[in-house]
């Protein structure tokens, strides 16, 4: 047995559901994508406060007090998703194998904890503040956690589909199928509207 990846050209049967291979490369052998757009770290969408991004109680802004912010965000009403944004850390951009700048990335009093909700995120974020002193950013969003799942259940357990998973930021859900000439997605901007579901294939154009 022989595991490696590799980029292989062929032709696919739809019909028959088999695929019959004609060229394989080591994907080493293949340029590298350039990146994209969703490979760029997740900012802040709040606009600066009135003083500037700053911890406003520092008796709550321990390690153990963001982790509790964090899990209690879970739980809100309406919750969509949340990240957190390092950029306002002295030691963002430096490299995150030396021991000493690990550590001050891991410094809670740097760190923004951004929470989106479906509900109202002024009552979201008194709830949070209760546990949380440090920044804290808390924007709408227009679909729940929840009801994002339940639609990428519901369309998980159709035929051909191989796996998904939901983007809570962008209040999305994806789907992988082994291929898609673009009738799929169709059918699916159809059905809950274009870009609330986007199809990816497995199999692409050579």
């Amino acid at each position: 047995m022989r595991w490696g990846d590799f980029a292989v050209t062929g032709s696919y049967d739809a019909d028959a559901g088999q695929f019959t291979p004609v060229e394989i490369v080591p994907a080493a052998e293949i340029p590298e994508p350039p990146d994209s757009p969703s490979d760029e770290p997740i900012g802040t969408p709040c606009a600066d406060p009135d003083g500037g991004w700053r911890v406003v109680d520092e008796s709550r802004v321990s390690l153990d007090d963001f982790h509790a912010a964090t899990a209690h965000a879970s739980t809100v009403e309406g919750y969509a998703a949340s990240w957190v944004d390092m950029s306002r850390n002295p030691a963002a951009g430096a490299d995150p194998l030396d021991p000493a700048v690990e550590a001050q990335l891991s410094d809670p009093r740097y760190t923004i904890l951004n929470v989106a909700v479906a509900g109202d995120p002024a009552a979201a974020e008194a709830s949070i503040r209760a546990l949380w002193g440090g920044m804290l950013c808390v924007t709408r969003a227009e679909r729940t956690e929840a009801e994002l799942v339940a639609l990428l259940q519901e369309i998980i357990d159709g035929p051909g589909v191989l796996g998904g998973g939901v983007d809570g930021i962008a209040g999305t859900v994806g789907i992988t199928v082994v291929h898609d000439d673009g009738s799929f997605q169709e059918e699916l901007d159809d059905r809950h509207g274009e870009g609330l579901v986007i199809v990816s294939s497995t199999l692409v154009p050579a």
